[in-house]
């Protein structure tokens, strides 16, 4: 989440303060996301570690499936996130906001909400579900060597 806001308040903030084209901000996002990866290599070094998965590893036979505490606890928190910011898009003056100013900008400052502070929530939240796909996902895709 820290470096969602990072990156909003240093290079998207700016961007969007000079009217930049909706591609120049893609642009600069992918920018910032090559240097993140790239730079975090450099910084920790290329060698993979093992990340410990959320839950203990094991098996649910159902007949003749077999299914992954993993996957199911993925399904399970992708679910909860989803219910969780379906609630506060819909019950919380904030989640309004997000709402209005996606569908219109102007008319959204114009009822006295702030683009700039709906623009840092939105790119906090996004940074909360990169980092818990993160927890989730990472461990069931790493490489056993």
């Amino acid at each position: 989440m820290l470096v969602a806001i990072v990156a909003e308040r240093v290079f998207i903030d700016p961007l969007q303060s000079r009217d930049a084209s909706v591609q120049t901000v893609v642009v600069a996002l992918l920018g910032i996301m090559i240097v993140l990866r790239y730079g975090t290599g450099l910084w920790f070094g290329r060698f993979e570690r093992p990340l410990q998965p959320p839950v203990p590893s094991g098996i649910i036979p159902i007949g003749n499936v077999v299914i992954q505490n993993q996957t199911v606890a993925i399904y399970v928190v992708t679910a909860l996130v989803f219910a969780a910011f379906a609630w506060f898009m819909q019950r919380t003056s904030l989640g309004t906001s997000l709402r209005v100013t996606a569908i219109d900008r102007i008319g959204a400052q114009l009822c006295g909400i702030d683009p700039k502070r709906v623009r840092l929530v939105a790119f906090a939240i996004g940074g909360i579900i990169a980092g818990i796909v993160a927890w989730l996902y990472g461990p069931s895709t790493q490489r056993v060597v």
